[in-house]
């Protein structure tokens, strides 16, 4: 009975040793892939969005309107064919594996073939063959790979496409810009979208695409600034650095800035706006009156910055606004012609012995002498007269439509005054003493029709906002002035 036994159990462990019988064949896993790797190139365009030429004070900063503007363009190169092969024995005897190729196709390119451990072999039941290869391709063209295992069983084959999907390397495809005004950025291209990258701490990085493929634009603005009066060229520059290969790409734009030894006049608009109390950057013209923006403007009940920022009511706040951008203006160490001088001495005098509300209530000669005044300062201020007019940036914008508007739109306009405007409900027409008053859109249209005699207010209600045209007619005499409703 022990003899039995012994013998069956050899006999079982005989047939586990047997080779697998013709056509039990390994199961193999194989899976081939396209690989290739990709170069970026970068190039960066910057843009001066502003005049080319500009014309400053000594001391004023101008907020000039920049833009870059990443693009990448890429080449690839390295086209292979990389895989991995398993081949397992899954049958219940020892199998021999003699060899394994594979093939490419078009071309009959065979592969370089690495396993592990080397052929040829014997696996036992169980046992698994690793194997990786590697076929250098001239293109990605659409291929086929043939994989052939030859062994004791027999020979098995199995024909799979190649896929070229993303690379499987990468260089440069992300970039670090930097400006002369803003903080680095970093940006990446996969040769698809563009993202901008967002480093969160020392080990997060957030990627954010740009829709639609569109490439990375920054806008931002640079600070020009000379204290000293001369030519100069200010260069906006804008720079990329490769994340790889770490070149770096440029590329600038030019300014030409004019800075006149004899001082350039600023608006009511820059002034309000470059005091201590901002927006815009501090202009020390401001230090030279005795408090700077918070010095009391005569009898106002007001300061400096208060006549500025007060509502164009009236005669009296469009003459003290002009009148404070003539005194800082002067300050500035801009000149004032004799007929300007004149007027502003004038001035002085009358701001010194009246109040908004005095000044407020006057007619006939008084108030077209105010009016007078007031245009003489406006046109010094903005230019047309004296030593002309210095560059504004967008920081003086809202405050030029408040207040420089207010005043005749040219000198032929004579002694017509719209005020306010902007206008919003009515606006009252100074200076005419019998005249026909229509209110035309841009299209013609007419949106309003009065008889003005003496001061006349215009009742606005209804009519939308936008830019109008006021026809004055007295007699064979015709004006225009430009009005803005809101």
């Amino acid at each position: 009975m022990k003899k039995n036994v012994l013998w069956a159990a050899m006999c079982c462990l005989s047939f586990a040793l047997l080779p697998a019988a013709m056509g039990q064949q390994p199961s193999v896993y194989f899976v081939p892939e396209g690989a290739y790797s990709r170069t970026f190139d970068w190039s960066v365009n910057t843009q001066c969005l502003g005049s080319s030429d500009l014309k400053l004070a000594p001391g004023q900063t101008y907020r000039y309107p920049s833009q870059w503007t990443l693009a990448a363009d890429f080449t690839d190169s390295n086209w292979r064919s990389e895989g991995f092969i398993s081949v397992q024995n899954l049958t219940a005897a020892s199998m021999t594996i003699t060899s394994i190729e594979v093939t490419l196709r078009p071309g009959d390119s065979i592969a370089i073939l690495t396993c592990t451990p080397s052929l040829p072999i014997t696996l036992l039941p169980g046992g698994i063959l690793e194997c990786t290869y590697l076929a250098p391709l001239p293109d990605a063209s659409p291929r086929t790979a043939e994989l052939t295992v030859s062994g004791s069983f027999g020979v098995m084959s199995r024909v799979e496409n190649v896929v070229f999907g993303f690379p499987w390397e990468n260089q440069d495809e992300c970039v670090i810009t930097s400006d002369n005004c803003t903080q680095s950025r970093e940006a990446c291209f996969n040769g698809i979208e563009y993202a901008w990258v967002f480093r969160i701490g020392d080990d997060q990085v957030l990627y954010v695409n740009i829709p639609g493929g569109q490439p990375p634009v920054n806008n931002y603005v640079c600070p020009i600034r000379y204290d000293v009066c001369g030519s100069n060229n200010y260069i906006n520059t804008a720079s990329v650095e490769e994340s790889d290969t770490h070149e770096i790409v440029t590329d600038q734009c030019a300014v030409s800035v004019n800075v006149p030894c004899n001082i350039c006049t600023l608006t009511p608009g820059y002034w309000k706006s470059h005091s201590e109390l901002g927006p815009a950057p501090y202009d020390d013209a401001w230090a030279g009156l005795p408090n700077g923006a918070s010095t009391t403007f005569f009898l106002s009940g007001t300061t400096y910055y208060g006549v500025l920022v007060s509502p164009n009511t009236g005669i009296y706040w469009p003459l003290a606004s002009q009148y404070a951008a003539a005194k800082l203006n002067q300050l500035n160490g801009a000149t004032m012609p004799p007929n300007v001088l004149g007027a502003f001495n004038a001035t002085t005098n009358m701001l010194q012995n009246n109040t908004p509300a005095q000044m407020n209530s006057w007619t006939g000669i008084r108030r077209f002498l105010v009016l007078s005044l007031t245009g003489i300062m406006r046109n010094y201020n903005m230019g047309l007269t004296g030593p002309g007019s210095c560059d504004e940036d967008s920081s003086s914008a809202q405050n030029r439509s408040n207040i420089e508007e207010s005043q005749p739109i040219s000198v032929e306009a004579g002694w017509y005054y719209l005020i306010p405007n902007p206008a919003s409900g009515e606006v009252w027409l100074y200076g005419a003493a019998d005249a026909r008053v229509t209110v035309l859109d841009l299209s013609g249209r007419i949106c309003r029709i009065t008889q003005a005699k003496g001061d006349t207010r215009l009742d606005l209600s209804g009519v939308s906002p936008g830019l109008y045209l006021v026809q004055i007619q007295e007699g064979d005499n015709v004006k225009t002035l430009k009005l803005i409703v809101r």
